[in-house]
């Protein structure tokens, strides 16, 4: 039986970490001030970057694999629009246009009131939900787990309800995604994940320049530590398990708030489960004293701040990944960072991210994002990624609007344009709809993996986008001969869902994609 002094210790240690983890994250690179003077120009055929900076005051930043196309910035802070009008008079620059700043969907400086409060909760400034187990009735702590391809995982992830209605587990009969490449364009992944690390591949950060992809990135080591559920801190076994296993519960609202009114609250049931009986036993009224005067304080002014300012974007890219595997499971994922861990990034760093996919080995490209204006460049990216027989699938949007001509790249002709229903096949409240969408996919309170070995419940496009891409893997894994070979083949399963919402025929694309349907069209 552990002493007195040793619970006392264990508590201290406890504090400590959350005074640690108090402070500011670490800070981002931020690039993206730059934006007002940064140009995108395509040039003709052999003509020379170093003469177009030259004449036109500029100097270069990034070039893409092409040769042709070239980040460039005014050297003498030019305004932007005059800029891109004196480029676009060179006699090498076959056009020049903005390289506009784009933001994941989901985060909260893109909302537009629509998207489900879950999905806020959880990507924006409330990480205290992403980090809280017991956020819906299906995705909760405990409960079974099984090995899934690999990797231990909660069974209600892997077979819930949204899975359950594409068909997910008959689909694996036919094809599980071998030999396919899934390129994922976010913000990063958790590297860490035992559920993503056995598909995981080498992938390329846009936004920093170099090859790191993990989301931690972005947090201070004490945060990490603190956050990841796999962390030791350098502390013996037990302690770990007390931390690592406690410190969501002692961290979410609901706790914080039992705590301020009494600290008996700690012997409740969800604790009680959490520390054994000997521990339970010693904490008697010093140690109470001490959780009142000390913890409560930290948890409240220290730890509730950090989780409420942790970067709004963070998780992101790791969700995104875990539906991915759940459909493809044998599939690998290349992670691209375009966006940074505020779910900023620039059109330019998102077509070097479709040009990197291409020339790597990628089969598929998962786009997980939208934005309102088209791009020559943009489109450029995509004709080449349709040439080289790559898939491309991005969401529609979370505007709740129609998206006609107004959500890249998504409009445009070579991507699978994705929309997003509930579990009764009905058009989510935020999706966007209109007739540039192709299909329509599961996308509100979705279960899926989150950073640190937890999992948490979501909605959004980006979501949808992330089963349909999973979907892709399959079919081409089943001898699909193209893209196009495979958006035929789910267009013919894929499920009509118009009289389920009466206002939007024609709105909501060939209907609901069905897993096993499209691996049937396709091996005939």
């Amino acid at each position: 039986m552990k002493s007195k002094k040793h619970i006392l210790l264990i508590m201290a240690l406890i504090i400590a970490c959350v005074l640690v983890a108090g402070t500011t994250p670490a800070a981002s690179k931020n690039k993206w001030d730059a934006y007002a003077t940064m140009a995108i120009v395509h040039l003709g055929d052999h003509a020379d970057i170093n003469s177009v900076v030259a004449r036109n005051n500029a100097y270069l930043v990034q070039a893409l694999s092409d040769g042709q196309t070239f980040l460039i910035q005014s050297a003498d802070g030019t305004a932007l629009d005059q800029f891109i009008k004196q480029c676009n008079k060179d006699k090498d620059v076959v056009y020049a246009e903005a390289d506009t700043p784009l933001a994941i969907p989901e985060t909260a400086s893109t909302q537009s009131g629509q998207l489900a409060q879950s999905t806020v909760a959880l990507l924006n400034q409330s990480t205290v939900a992403l980090l809280n187990d017991s956020s819906s009735g299906f995705c909760t702590a405990g409960g079974l787990e099984e090995n899934y391809f690999g990797a231990i995982v909660r069974s209600t992830f892997v077979h819930q309800p949204a899975l359950n209605l594409i068909r997910n587990d008959q689909a694996h009969g036919l094809s599980t995604g071998t030999g396919i490449v899934v390129a994922d364009i976010d913000n990063g992944v958790d590297v860490d994940s035992p559920f993503l690390q056995v598909a995981l591949l080498p992938g390329y950060n846009f936004v920093d320049n170099n090859s790191d992809v993990s989301e931690w990135s972005a947090l201070g080591q004490s945060t990490v530590a603190l956050l990841n559920h796999n962390g030791s801190l350098g502390l013996d076994q037990s302690t770990v398990s007390l931390i690592n296993q406690s410190t969501v519960s002692l961290l979410n609202q609901s706790t914080v708030s039992l705590l301020n009114q009494s600290t008996v609250s700690l012997l409740n049931q969800s604790t009680v489960s959490l520390l054994n009986q000997s521990t339970v036993a010693l904490l008697n009224q010093s140690t109470v004293a001490l959780l009142n005067q000390s913890t409560v304080s930290l948890l409240n002014q220290s730890t509730v701040s950090l989780l409420n300012n942790l970067p709004p974007a963070f998780g992101h890219g790791t969700m995104v990944a875990g539906l991915i595997r759940a459909v493809a499971p044998n599939a690998k994922i290349m992670p691209i960072k375009a966006f940074d861990e505020n779910g900023a990034g620039d059109l330019f760093a998102v077509v070097s991210a479709i040009y990197y996919a291409v020339d790597n080995g990628a089969d598929v490209i998962n786009m997980s994002f939208s934005f309102a204006d088209g791009s020559q460049t943009l489109k450029q990216a995509t004709n080449y990624a349709n040439h080289n027989h790559v898939a491309l699938v991005a969401s529609i949007g979370n505007d709740g609007v129609s998206a006609n001509d107004n959500s890249f790249p998504a409009d445009n002709p070579n991507v699978t344009a994705v929309a997003a229903t509930d579990n009764n096949d009905t058009l989510a409240p935020f999706s966007n709809y209109g007739h540039k969408v192709d299909f329509t996919a599961p996308g509100v309170n979705l279960c899926t993996i989150a950073p640190g070995g937890h999992y948490a419940l979501v909605s959004g496009t980006s979501f949808s986008s992330a089963l349909v891409s999973g979907l892709v893997a399959l079919a081409d894994s089943a001898r699909a001969s193209n893209p196009d070979h495979i958006k035929g083949a789910m267009g013919q399963a894929a499920v009509n869902i118009d009289k389920l919402n009466p206002g939007y025929k024609n709105d909501l694309g060939k209907g609901r994609v069905d897993e096993p349907g499209t691996l049937n069209q396709i091996m005939k």
